[in-house]
């Protein structure tokens, strides 16, 4: 039987970090601490924001965060996910100019 491997999702490791420091945190140190990308610790406090498992204040310029795990209203979570094998697939761009579907912007 083939073992499944398995890789934590960013949105827990970014929970992680975030109770770990227990102060708030810049996303320039959630990148240290993780080892996951910008755009995924971007996504993943966007989604945590919105079931209030983190807050958020703006001081000196800088976006800082902290963790509210008493606050949190996620129903389900999920810590760990199988990586896609083949990766995504992906389409050429079609201009509508040239028989493209149709976009909201176009």
């Amino acid at each position: 039987m083939p073992t499944v491997i398995r890789i934590a999702t960013a949105t827990s490791l970014v929970m992680e970090a975030l109770i770990a420091a227990d102060d708030f945190v810049t996303g320039s140190e959630l990148v240290e601490a993780t080892g996951c990308s910008p755009n995924n610790i971007s996504a993943a406090l966007s989604s945590l924001r919105g079931y209030r498992a983190v807050e958020s204040m703006e001081w000196k310029g800088q976006l800082l965060w902290m963790a509210t795990p008493k606050l949190d209203t996620r129903s389900r979570r999920v810590d760990y996910r199988k990586p896609e094998v083949d990766g995504r697939v992906k389409r050429p761009f079609r201009s509508p100019k040239h028989g493209g579907a149709r976009t909201l912007f176009t």
